[in-house]
């Protein structure tokens, strides 16, 4: 968070303390007790701008007390005496007095520094509209800003260095500055050691980058099968092609009109039956067998034998015509 979005953050986050926080934030007098310390411990400009900034964040409720000491400890890089001096001056003049009202604006605001602030937009996410639209997806599904606030948490960055985490992070994702550079960035903004540097650099490769690489991935490779898909479809087209078959889906119906006009079974050829060329005739049983199972004709055999089978017919006998005389 640098200045200028904390600018924004004050008046919203003043107008959720307690009246009796509210007074005091706004009585202004904590500044010359701030500027008083600072001048009798002997702070430089950067440290100034660190107790001032981290000043503001807890008398608004956005960081607890806690946290507020570490980091002035860890930040002022002061000697554990004076640090423990200062604050005890802090305490006893600006915190003490107003205590337990911050600790229950701090619990009001908990785990809401980012998303109970509809009015303000991210001005980080406006930039990735220059990306296609599946990394902007990737980018966007992969709450890499929650993740780096977490790491933040963890080593204790203030918000000065947050915010630089966060610009640094925000450029590589972008392409502003090349991957090679992303240490020395980080080296010079947070102003670590390079061993604290380069451990920062592997907990973000493993927990932010890596999981965006999986989905560029991902992305691609189904890219890739589409794309390979249709080729072979059109390879395979280009194939049968070249011997002289042609893929057709809905083949025309052939209708061949009579002498009368009319159109009759002959006309209309079974689905199967290929187009007859030249006028010649096709074997019946050959157009048959193309449009359809062919069956052949079933002819019955008689095995019966005559000679040992009695016929079934009378013999015929001559009739004697009994009026007629037979001669001797």
């Amino acid at each position: 968070m640098d200045k200028e979005e904390l600018q924004q953050k004050i008046a919203l986050y003043y107008s959720k303390l307690p009246p009796k926080a509210q007074a005091v934030f706004s009585s202004m007098k904590w500044l010359e007790t701030i500027k008083s310390i600072s001048e009798k411990y002997g702070l430089n400009d950067k440290q100034k701008e660190i107790l001032g900034t981290e000043t503001t964040l807890v008398l608004l409720g956005i960081i607890d007390i806690i946290k507020y000491e570490e980091i002035l400890i860890e930040e002022l890089a002061l000697s554990k005496e004076s640090v423990d001096k200062m604050l005890s001056e802090i305490n006893d003049l600006i915190i003490n007095n107003i205590r337990p009202e911050l600790i229950d604006a701090f619990n009001a605001n908990k785990n809401s520094l980012e998303k109970e602030n509809p009015e303000i937009e991210p001005v980080l996410d406006t930039r990735f509209g220059k990306l296609s639209p599946d990394l902007e997806k990737i980018i966007d599904e992969s709450n890499y800003q929650d993740i780096l606030y977490g790491i933040g948490k963890e080593k204790n960055f203030s918000v000065t260095k947050m915010g630089a985490l966060e610009r640094a992070t925000t450029d590589l994702i972008m392409g502003t500055i090349h991957p090679d550079e992303f240490e020395n960035v980080l080296e010079n903004n947070l102003e670590l050691p390079l061993e604290k540097v380069r451990e920062l650099v592997n907990i973000i490769n493993e927990r932010i980058f890596k999981k965006i690489r999986e989905e560029l991935i991902k992305n691609v490779e189904r890219k890739k099968i589409f794309a390979n898909k249709k080729a072979e479809e059109k390879q395979d087209t280009q194939v049968l092609g070249a011997h002289g078959i042609e893929i057709v889906e809905n083949p025309p119906l052939l209708i061949k009109e009579g002498a009368g006009g009319g159109n009759s079974e002959e006309n209309h050829p079974a689905s199967g039956t290929p187009p007859q060329q030249g006028g010649e005739e096709t074997h019946p049983i050959l157009a048959q067998k193309l449009s359809g199972p062919y069956q052949a004709p079933v002819v019955k055999t008689d095995h019966s034998l005559q000679n040992l089978q009695p016929s079934s017919e009378q013999q015929n006998k001559p009739v004697i015509d009994p009026y007629r005389e037979i001669p001797e």
